[in-house]
């Protein structure tokens, strides 16, 4: 069983609603009081009063996150297999620094290998 919180980081940004978003009245319709109370709530969720807050992880899982790949079943050829991390992916390792670890408790980035292969690098602040 993983240990990888259930939590996903991904923002869902709700769709915009179609059709009116005022009734009448010029108040807004239920369909438009939905999307913005979703839309407020997720940001608040998501950014902390000072911005972004990058997801903590230990080294481990952020490992399995950069990665993982998916198949590509391609006729006749063998299946493509893609990385699912996206370059520029932040996050914050909570586990203490190491040989094996040495990005412990810092921020690390994940950036293009030149070969579309996501590694990670640790932020320094000089």
């Amino acid at each position: 069983m993983s240990d990888i919180p259930a939590y996903n980081p991904n923002i869902r940004i709700p769709n915009l609603p179609v059709g009116r978003i005022v009734d009448e009245n010029g108040y807004p319709t239920v369909e438009e009081q939905t999307f913005r109370q979703t839309l407020l709530t997720l940001l608040q969720n998501n950014l902390g009063d000072m911005g972004t807050v990058v997801t903590s992880l230990s080294q481990d899982n952020i490992n399995r996150i950069v990665n993982n790949t998916q198949s590509m079943d391609v006729p006749g050829n063998s299946p493509i297999l893609t990385y699912t991390c996206p370059f520029g992916t932040l996050f914050y390792n909570i586990d203490a620094p190491s040989m094996s670890n040495p990005g412990g408790y810092g921020l690390q980035v994940t950036v293009n290998n030149g070969s579309n292969i996501p590694v990670l690098k640790t932020v320094t602040i000089t």
